[in-house]
């Protein structure tokens, strides 16, 4: 962290030795007086956001994929150390738990019942070997019940009279049936959870087995447990009562009604352990990891503060402004050298288009005038190449394999000597169409002598409308032919559309009995679908059955142990326990007939299993099969349907070609009616013959006018000469036109 803000105040520092005033633009240019706007500031500030907006853009996100990849290992870390937590007080409980269960069936206990001399004293020893053999157990209880025996324990109770109060598991640890757990309490200042279980003589309770697991340890493994920064391990119990956490002021506190311990008492999921969110928490930034322990009735949670990620995010968002800061003073020089480039090559265009604005066609672009703006690179460019731009000022600077800038100053100079060289041609060109307008005025008496021809022409077409009138006649009869032959069409579609209904009536028929096929086959898979989901549930049942005989299984087994503990108790009573031998060894080995048979059970339920498994896999490979067949249906039902639709389309043609048949029936007279109309006509063009030659001799009276026009062509040519001389060109290329030959002239203006 210090070293990030160390590196913070080197860059303000350096930001501040920057001279900005080298960066102000020069007032010289290019030389050329501005009276209007200058795109260079909206140029450097438009680059500068362009360039700006990626880095934004990356920096946004990457800041939220930071933020998201270290709130998810802050959660990992709360879920492990936690579930750490969590397999330590589980540990803690199944040892407890394991050395009841070993004390409870130690022959030391029938001894201490018997009232053999010394036995108590041997049962205190092992007491004491249990609480300081695991650290998470602090003290081990025996406690008789009835008035002629004491208590063995390793704690010292104060009032052995009232019992009671100082052991309040007691009292419901006497009437229970096995291993139970008690609610924490607290004795000699310290909290504690007891676990115990009765022993029976006979079926009277004679004495209470328990253990206290020692939860100041407990505590203080909580309070060495870290997470992250500022997070914390806290212990409650189903009512909501902390019971460890490093905040010790928090410790007999009821959180009962906190919404965070409200949501996982609310749930109705049967996990044991999740992440919920809290906004009086941490305002809801990190998850809260919980894990319950139900053999206790305890629930863990893991936990940090709103502020955990304050001094990662402080930095975080340090190094993102510096690299803006940075990114904007490199985007911000970059824009206005790039403006002031481009602005220099608008300056040098204007003042040479103002040139040729005057006449003056000359002038060329050069690069130097181009790229005449003075930042520092290149102030420097200039500086290495000075001597070679004096040394041949005359010579053109331009590379025709250079950059873009030269290809823009060449491009440019190759069309003012494309313009110029037009210019140029006009000039000359002017004094030949004069001559060009009298050979207008020959091509005028020729069009006089072609309009006689065509009077002569019209003479041919007069003849020519005699032979039309011939060729109408016998399109008439032609016309008959075929109203004849439309009627035999118009039979042979009728019987079509006969053979075409009864195809139709088919397919339909093909159609229905097609769907009832299908609705059939349909009902066939609903019902192998419920012989499938049947033969599951009976599956299912199986493995019932299987957990009932496993459970049988568990009790052959404690019976044959019970059987062997009885006989080795009927062998240390010598005679009399004789006969009580004779009986544990009938009932194990009852207990081994029913573990075989138990055996024998599980086999034939794993066979009926497999052959169950084979069934169902059966039936889905014929589901399969029935998909296939159910989508040829289909595609025989979409078949006939498309049959169907196409010997409709085929009538409804029909119809359309009988009605055709019809309209040209009726418009064959109509057409009949027309041709005589035009044999009519072809008299009537033999005599707007005439009327064409009165045309022709007033296209001889135009020619006269056109003659006239030509005239004034000249005028504009004499106009066109004066305005082309206004340029000014290269005496060089003016020589070189007038030293071509008149042919070459004529050529070039074709």
């Amino acid at each position: 962290m210090d070293k990030v803000k160390k590196q913070w105040g080197n860059i303000k520092v350096n930001i501040n030795k920057i001279n900005w005033s080298k960066f102000k633009p020069s007032k010289g240019g290019t030389g050329v007086q501005r009276n209007h706007k200058s795109v260079r500031w909206p140029i450097t500030i438009l680059l500068t956001i362009v360039m700006l907006v990626p880095v934004l853009t990356a920096l946004f996100f990457s800041y939220i994929q930071t933020t998201k990849i270290m709130t998810e290992r802050v959660e990992a870390q709360e879920e492990q150390i936690t579930s750490n937590i969590v397999s330590t007080i589980n540990n803690a409980t199944a040892a407890a738990e394991s050395t009841v269960e070993k004390l409870a069936m130690d022959s030391i206990l029938n001894q201490v019942s018997a009232g053999i001399s010394g036995a108590e004293s041997q049962l205190s020893s092992r007491l004491q070997y249990i609480s300081s053999g695991n650290r998470y157990i602090s003290d081990a209880y025996y406690i008789p019940i009835g008035e002629d025996q004491d208590i063995v324990t390793t704690n010292t109770l104060s009032n052995a009279d009232d019992l009671s109060e100082q052991l309040p598991w007691l009292e419901s640890a006497s009437t229970s049936n096995g291993i139970q757990w008690s609610k924490p309490y607290t004795l000699n200042g310290s909290t504690r959870i007891a676990v115990s279980r009765p022993l029976f003589g006979g079926q009277a309770v004679i004495g209470v087995l328990a253990v206290d697991l020692d939860f100041e340890t407990i505590k203080k493994d909580v309070a060495e447990a870290k997470i992250a920064n500022t997070g914390s391990i806290q212990i409650f119990t189903d009512e909501g009562i902390v019971l460890a956490s490093p905040d010790t002021s928090l410790i007999g506190e009821n959180h009962n009604e906190k919404p965070y311990f409200q949501t996982i008492s609310n749930q109705e999921s049967d996990s044991d352990s999740g992440i919920i969110y809290d906004d009086q928490v941490n305002g809801e930034k990190f998850g809260l990891y919980y894990e319950k322990v139900p053999s206790i009735g305890l629930t863990v949670f893991g936990m940090v503060n709103e502020n955990e990620m304050s001094e990662e995010t402080s930095a975080i968002i340090k190094t993102f402004i510096t690299i803006i800061l940075i990114t904007v003073i490199l985007a911000a020089v970059i824009s206005y050298f790039a403006a002031g480039i481009i602005t220099s090559i608008a300056n040098a265009m204007m003042k040479i288009f103002g040139e040729v604005r005057q006449g003056n066609l000359t002038n060329r672009l050069k690069y130097k005038e181009l790229v005449n703006f003075k930042n520092p690179f290149v102030m420097i460019k200039k500086k290495r190449s000075k001597d070679s731009h004096q040394a041949n000022s005359s010579k053109n600077d331009l590379d025709p394999k250079g950059n873009e800038i030269h290809q823009i100053a060449i491009a440019f100079n190759e069309t003012m000597d494309t313009f110029e060289n037009t210019i140029t041609t006009i000039q000359g060109n002017s004094q030949h169409v004069s001559e060009m307008a009298a050979t207008l005025t020959e091509l005028s008496d020729q069009t006089s002598s072609a309009t006689s021809e065509v009077a002569q022409t019209i003479t041919g077409v007069a003849e020519a409308t005699s032979t039309q009138t011939e060729d109408t006649e016998e399109t008439a009869n032609q016309m008959k032919d075929l109203s004849q032959a439309l009627n035999e069409i118009n039979e042979a579609v009728g019987t079509m559309g006969g053979h075409a209904d009864n195809t139709m009536i088919l397919n339909g028929n093909n159609i229905f009995a097609t769907q009832d096929v299908d609705q059939n086959w349909k009902e066939t898979l609903g019902t192998m679908d419920q012989l499938k989901d049947q033969i599951k549930e009976v599956d299912g049942d199986i493995q019932n059955i299987e957990g009932i005989v496993n459970a049988i299984t568990n009790i052959a087994k404690k019976t044959n142990l019970l059987a062997l503990n009885a006989s080795i108790e009927a062998a240390r009573a010598g005679e009399a326990g004789r006969g009580f031998a004779v009986v544990a060894e009938e009932i194990r080995t009852l207990a081994e007939q029913s573990a075989q048979s138990s055996k024998d059970i599980q086999n034939i339920i794993h066979t009926v299993q497999n052959k169950s498994t084979d069934m169902v896999n059966h039936l889905e490979e014929t589901n399969e099969d029935s998909k296939v067949q159910t989508e040829k249906i289909s595609e025989a039902l979409s078949a006939s349907e498309s049959v169907a639709s196409s010997l409709e389309q085929l009538v409804a043609s029909m119809i359309i070609v009988i009605q055709s048949s019809s309209v040209i029936n009726e418009r064959k007279d109509q057409v009949v009616s027309q041709l005589e109309n035009i044999a009519a006509s072809a008299e009537e063009n033999s005599a707007g013959t005439e009327e064409v030659s009165a045309n022709a001799e007033e296209i001889l009276a135009t020619m006269e006018d056109f003659t006239s026009q030509i005239k004034n062509l000249e005028d504009v040519a004499i106009t066109l000469k004066h305005s082309a001389e206004q340029f000014e060109i290269n005496q060089k290329q003016e020589n070189n036109f007038d030293s071509n030959d008149e042919d070459n002239l004529s050529a070039e203006y074709v």
